[in-house]
Order: structure tokens, then C-alpha cells, then sequence
């Protein structure tokens, strides 16, 4: 039986928690696996016992706790539905979206036999862990005197002198003595820092046979120094190994080794695999006790993170930089597969073509080679190319819309009615009915830039967005104030239904559109025909709250009984200029969406921000549990959408995603707040 991640009933494999500082271990014994999680998430843990879901796990920890971890929930869960750690893990059935980062990654060529679950010593050592690790960076900067410029010609070489076999058997040696002593330093390193080395194994893999030490101690490292010199120290360990043996080799054995290093390097600093090189990127610009919930690079998150999408700052800023790093190292990396096919393609291609005993290596190379370039172009198109194509695909849609829209045949009056049918104004009338309104309408078209509604002009009729996009501005003297944005099936200028005043903002044509315009007088003359005419103020109220759930980039992802749920919860809630909605230190019970107007943010008294209407404000009380922590006072006449604390945590169980989205705007919030406004002094501060 499937579930979804919300129907989810997790269920650990057998295994104890323990904690170690501002987070815990959970370790099982059958596979032997570790995992280490922040503090927060030990109610997680223990709740994943196969009687809740994870629906249900998210809200008991609201319930004993007062709020949500969100992103560290999701991420968890990936690790551990990753690492193999639920017994019942088959019936997770991940959507798209979440199948990218959560799917588990095999990797069927490595092979490995586990030599010890964990090492544990008494107490870590991080002096003796200093000296060691900074005595290997600086032996490593002495080995790259045995750096090659020109290793393709020394590879061809090894291939003229020697028997194939030998040079393969001396390729598979090198790697083997080179990995093996790397991951031995790094347990070592590993225990001096944290006292803990787990998951110690022999592995076949490209490299050779060679001993491997897991990297899940890494998550105990605390100190940012220590964790940058223990990735640097791993990347070109292999180098401070060749320099110590290099007076003990013969010098054919120190150009294997020299090729080999060059390799391994050159591997650890691929930013699509987790590598040490992307893991020390990560140290550097994220924060340690907060990256379990970050997306990674090797996740395919540039491609969002780059166009501003992203959960934070420095998870913005960490994806511009794999972003750059990325295609630098697979431009080196198609330079250098380049160059071996003219290096060595003509010969291998002869040999290959004679078809016997001896062809079947030539024939194996070729093989390599072709994966090699199959992965290079497989990982430049799921993420770079990306990252390029899809702002250009976005103009392309639009270019493309506005043309089916030029082509698109006279929409019939029955067509008209099932488009807007559903609409909230609509909802209650018969097909009768909506034939004559539509019958009474007229479809416009207007082309990019066009003013549909102009500020101040009269308000007699009401529009319905067919297709294309809208944006909705107001003039404030020689400024213009970008409002919100429409998308179909959508209604705008719908004050007019109530009275007849002059109208309070510009509608925009963003590309080609096509609406329906609907003359006032006409729909309440049909209202009154079919006794709906006191519903009225309702339907203005329901297209408010309608529109800006449709209309919002944050909150249109939302299913229809969820935006439904949420506006039967929900209250309007009007107040005039100057009004304070409330004040700082409040206790929060609710969260509040602007539907119209705007409004001030300050915090002690300094005015830092405006918010306008599409925008929303009062979550950061209710995610971080903690008071309001500023002043909202209405900048003029507003209209706010209000949601108690209750319903709106009912809505984010159901919509993990937008959980995380929420959880992760309160966090920019609160903190762009105390950098704008910092606390005052007072006599108790410490």
C-alpha cells in the first residue's frame, strides 16, 4: 500500500537516541546505520514508531512544542527515508516535486564490507586534531611539487611502455593505497575532533580496493575553523601522502601516484556529488546548526535558488556560487574528455574495430569514455541549463500565450458560461441566468502595456480575466505602487458592484489578455430578478479573499479545499487610516492577509518597512512562538483577510511546502527586523 508523505505512517528500524550536545544520535543495529539530528527533532524520532502519520507527527509536536520546524521535519525525513532507516519505506509514494530530494540514490557499482560499525574514544582531542590536520595541508602543499601539467601525455606514455595490464594493475594499486590512506587520516581526524568514526568499511569501487570512513560524524563538528580544515586537509590529503613516501618510491610508482591525486582531487571538488569540496562551501555559507534543513546543490535547487525562490539569504548566495563553480569544473571536465578522444580515440578505435580477445579493453574504454560524457551532459542539462532555460522558457510562454490568444476562435456563449460558472460572483446563479449575462457582456482583447482600467474613470462594469495576466497599480502623485497580479479566471473592478464611486487603481495588461467585461447595472438587474441581490456585499467579500489567494505567487499552489478551508475560517476585517491592528509584544493569535490598503511596520518605535496589499504579516508570532514583534499601523483604509493561529496551523500540516515557505520568510523577517531596528538598551540586558 502507497501513501503520500502527509499519510506517511513511518516506522524506525529497531535502534536508541542519544544525545551529544545541541543534538542527537539515533543508531540502529540491523543495518548498522547512524543519523544525527538537531535537539529539536528528537520528538520526531520518537513519534516515527508506525502509529501516527506524518500529518499527525507535525501536529503533536505543534501541540508540545507551540510551533512547527518545518524545514528540519522535511529534511529528516529525507535523510532517513535516504539512509534505508524506515522499515516501511517502500509505501512512500513521493510526488514529483519532493521525488528529486527524497528518492533513495543507489549506487550499484560500489561494494563494500563493513569492518566495524562505530569507534568510539573517551574523550575528543581537538588540539592534538589541529596540529595533525594543519601538519597535513602544509605536507600537502609540499607534494604538489609532484603536480603534472600534461597528464594525458604521461597516461600515454605508461600505455607505450608497459603492458595494458600492467599499467592497470599499477592504476588500480595507486588508487587503492591513496583512498585507503585518506579515509585512515580522516577517522583519525574524525576521533580526535569528535570522538566518533562510524560505518568502517572496505570498498570496491573505481578507485580500487581501498578502506572507507563514513562521514556522519561530520554533523557533530561545531567549530567553523575545524570544519573548514578538515575538508581542505581531505581534499588534498593524497598529495601530503605521496610527499612523506615519495623518498621510499620508485619514481614510475610517484608519476601512478601523482596522475592518481590529480584525479581524486579534481573529483572532491565536484559540486554535483557531496563531495568535500561542496561540503566545505556548505560550512562556509551556511549555517552549521540550521543546513539539516538546506537544499543542496547535488539536489538540483539551483535551478530555483538562482531566480530568487530560495528558503534564505545564504542559501541564495550558496547556489550563484555552485552555480559558477559548476560550470567551470564540467568546462574543464568536457576540455579534458576532449582531449582524450583525440589522445587516445584513434587508437583504441583501430584496435576496437579487429574484433577479437584483444579488442574487448579498447571496446571497455570506449564504453568508460561514452558513460563519462553521458554523465557530464546529464548533469549540465538537470542543472545548469536550467538555471539558463528557464527564464527564457517563461518568455517564451508568454510569447506563446499571447499568440494562441490572437488565434484563439470566438469563445461561444456556452463556453463563456462553464469559464465563469464557478467564479464566487456566479456561484449562486442558474445557467439561465449567466446565459443573459454573458449574452449582455462583450469579450475585448487588449495587447501588452495596455490600460484595461484607467485610475478615476467610473465604476460601471466589472472584468473577468479569460487568459493572459493583469497587474494592478495605483498612482501616488508621479508614483506608481505595484499592487497585486492577476492570472485567469479571475475577477477585477468588482467595487463597482457596490457603488458607483470613481475607481481607486489601474488594471495593466502584462502581455496579450482577453476578458470578459460585465456592465454593473446588468448583473444587478439579474440579481434582483433571482432574489440574490443581499448577497451582493458577500460576493464582493468571497472575490476579495478569492483573488488573493489565486492571484498570490506564495498561496496559488494551494489546493482548492485547502484556499477553501482557509476562507472558512477566516473573518474581513476593515479599518481606517491610522488604525493600529496591533502593537509590539502582543501575544499573537493570528495571521493577517492584505486584500487592500497598506500597511507600517515598526519596531521600537522606528519605522522600518511598508507592506502592500498581496502581502501578509503576523506570522512570525505564530511560527517562531514568541510575541509580536513589531507595530502595524494602517497607512490608510484596509481591508485584511484574518486567520487564527488554529486554522492557519490546521492549513500548514496539510501543505508542508508552504510550511516551509512561511517558516522560512518569519526567519528573514525577525532577522532583517533586529538588524534594522536593534533592541534598546535596557537596565536587564546582559
Amino acid at each position: 500500500m502507497s501513501s503520500s508523505l502527509e499519510n506517511f505512517y513511518p516506522k524506525l528500524r529497531p535502534g536508541r537516541v542519544l544525545p551529544q550536545g545541541s543534538r542527537i544520535i539515533f543508531e540502529t543495529d540491523n543495518p548498522y546505520n547512524q543519523i544525527i539530528l538537531p535537539m529539536v527533532l528528537a520528538d520526531l524520532i520518537l513519534l516515527c514508531s508506525g502509529q501516527f502519520s506524518v500529518k499527525e507527527i507535525v501536529e503533536k509536536i505543534y501541540k508540545k512544542q507551540g510551533t512547527v520546524p518545518f524545514k528540519s521535519i522535511l529534511k529528516a525525513m529525507h535523510l532517513l527515508h535516504q539512509g534505508g532507516f524506515f522499515e516501511n519505506g517502500e509505501e512512500l509514494q513521493l510526488n514529483g516535486h519532493l521525488r528529486s530530494w527524497m528518492e533513495p540514490k543507489k549506487h550499484p557499482w560500489n561494494l563494500s564490507y563493513r569492518l566495524a560499525q562505530r569507534l568510539v574514544t573517551e574523550k575528543a582531542r581537538p588540539v592534538l586534531y589541529y596540529s595533525l590536520t594543519l601538519t597535513l595541508i602544509v605536507t600537502a602543499i609540499l607534494g604538489l611539487q609532484f603536480l603534472t601539467f600534461s597528464p594525458l601525455a604521461t597516461i600515454g606514455a605508461w600505455f607505450a611502455n608497459d603492458p595494458t595490464w600492467m599499467v592497470l594493475i599499477k592504476i588500480f594499486v595507486a588508487g587503492s593505497l591513496i583512498q585507503t590512506s585518506r579515509h585512515l587520516l580522516r577517522g583519525v581526524q574524525l576521533l580526535l575532533l569528535t570522538g566518533k568514526a562510524y560505518n568502517i568499511t572496505l570498498n570496491l569501487s573505481l578507485w580500487g580496493i581501498h578502506l572507507r570512513v563514513g562521514n556522519e560524524a561530520n554533523d557533530l563538528f561545531e567549530n567553523r575553523l575545524y570544519m573548514a580544515m578538515f575538508h581542505i586537509s581531505q581534499i588534498f590529503a593524497g598529495w601530503a601522502v605521496l610527499f612523506c613516501a615519495s623518498p621510499l618510491l620508485d619514481p614510475s610508482w610517484i608519476e601512478y601516484l601523482a596522475i592518481l591525486n590529480c584525479s581524486i582531487t579534481f573529483w572532491e571538488t565536484n559540486p554535483f556529488f557531496k563531495s568535500d569540496g561542496l561540503r566545505l562551501v556548505q560550512f562556509l555559507f551556511l549555517n552549521t546548526d540550521q543546513e539539516i534543513a538546506s537544499w543542496h546543490f547535488e539536489s538540483n535547487s539551483v535551478s530555483k535558488s538562482v531566480h530568487g525562490s530560495s528558503s534564505g539569504f545564504e542559501d541564495f548566495n550558496l547556489s550563484q556560487i555552485s552555480a559558477l563553480w559548476g560550470t567551470a569544473w564540467l568546462v574543464f571536465s568536457f576540455t579534458l574528455i576532449h582531449a582524450s578522444a583525440i589522445t587516445f580515440g584513434p587508437a583504441l578505435l583501430n584496435r576496437a574495430m579487429k574484433l577479437d580477445l584483444n579488442s574487448m579493453l579498447p571496446l571497455t574504454g570506449i564504453a568508460v569514455w561514452l558513460g563519462t560524457l553521458f554523465y557530464l551532459v546529464q548533469t549540465f542539462v538537470e542543472t545548469l541549463a536550467v538555471s539558463v532555460v528557464k527564464p527564457w522558457s517563461r518568455r517564451l510562454k508568454n510569447k506563446l500565450n499571447s499568440f494562441m490568444i490572437g488565434r484563439t476562435p470566438s469563445l461561444t456563449t456556452e463556453e463563456l458560461v462553464a469559464r465563469i460558472q464557478d467564479l464566487p460572483l456566479f456561484s449562486h446563479f442558474q445557467d439561465q441566468m449567466l446565459m443573459r449575462i454573458v449574452e449582455r457582456s462583450e469579450v475585448q482583447q487588449f495587447t501588452s502595456g495596455t490600460t484595461i482600467v484607467q485610475q478615476g474613470s467610473p465604476s460601471r462594469d466589472i472584468y473577468i480575466l479569460l487568459f493572459g495576466n493583469v497587474k494592478i497599480v495605483r498612482k501616488i502623485g508621479n508614483e506608481l505602487e505595484s499592487l497585486i497580479e492577476l492570472g485567469p479566471t479571475s475577477i477585477f473592478g468588482e467595487a463597482a458592484l457596490l457603488d458607483d464611486n470613481p475607481r481607486a487603481a489601474e488594471v495593466l495588461a502584462k502581455n496579450t489578455v482577453l476578458v470578459l467585461r460585465v456592465p454593473v447595472s446588468f448583473i444587478r438587474t439579474v440579481a434582483e430578478e433571482s432574489q440574490v441581490v443581499r448577497h451582493l456585499n458577500d460576493f464582493r467579500n468571497a472575490i476579495l479573499v478569492n483573488q488573493f489567494f489565486s492571484s498570490s505567487p506564495v498561496f496559488r499552489s494551494l489546493s482548492k479545499e485547502s484556499i477553501d478551508f482557509l476562507c472558512s475560517r477566516g473573518v474581513l476585517q476593515y479599518n481606517d487610516e491610522h488604525h493600529t491592528v496591533f502593537h509590539q509584544g502582543d501575544v499573537g493569535d493570528s495571521i493577517y492577509f492584505i486584500l487592500r490598503g497598506s500597511v507600517l511596520v515598526e519596531v521600537h518605535s522606528q519605522r522600518i518597512k511598508r507592506l502592500a496589499q498581496g502581502n501578509f504579516f503576523g506570522e512570525i508570532a505564530l511560527i517562531a512562538n514568541v510575541p509580536r514583534t513589531g507595530t502595524i499601523i494602517t497607512a490608510e483604509p484596509c481591508v485584511f483577510f484574518r486567520i487564527t493561529s488554529e486554522a492557519f496551523w490546521e492549513v500548514l500540516i496539510q501543505n508542508m511546502d508552504l510550511g516551509v515557505f512561511l517558516e522560512s520568510v518569519s526567519e528573514n523577517r525577525l532577522i532583517e527586523d533586529l538588524e534594522l531596528a536593534p533592541l534598546k538598551k535596557t537596565g536587564s540586558d546582559s
